[in-house]
């Protein structure tokens, strides 16, 4: 679930990478550091905009469990002193 090291051993993104933002944080377009053709979405997390840390890795462990096609696939979560971060596989919309 929390893999050994810092997201950004793991992971690369930039600013100009974001996807998207809302009331809890930002969603990135990262890249595998060990696979240059693995792409991932990362949500960035203010610690400061986290109310319940238990209750939000309640809710990512609910969110490792899941398997549906219709659910963006969970792959990591990592935390530091500033933020937390969610990795899910990049998934665009369809037509």
């Amino acid at each position: 679930m929390c893999p050994a090291g810092a997201v950004h051993d793991h992971f690369i993104w930039s600013e100009e990478d974001e996807l998207g933002r809302g009331s809890f944080g930002r969603v990135f377009r990262g890249k595998s550091c060990y696979d240059s053709k693995k792409f991932v979405a990362i949500k960035q997390m203010a610690r400061s905009s986290i109310g319940d840390v238990d209750q939000l890795w309640s809710e990512i462990n609910i969110l490792a469990d899941l398997d549906h096609p219709n659910i963006l696939r969970f792959l990591e979560a990592y935390e530091d002193r500033c933020s937390f971060y969610i990795v899910t596989y990049l998934q665009y919309a369809r037509e």
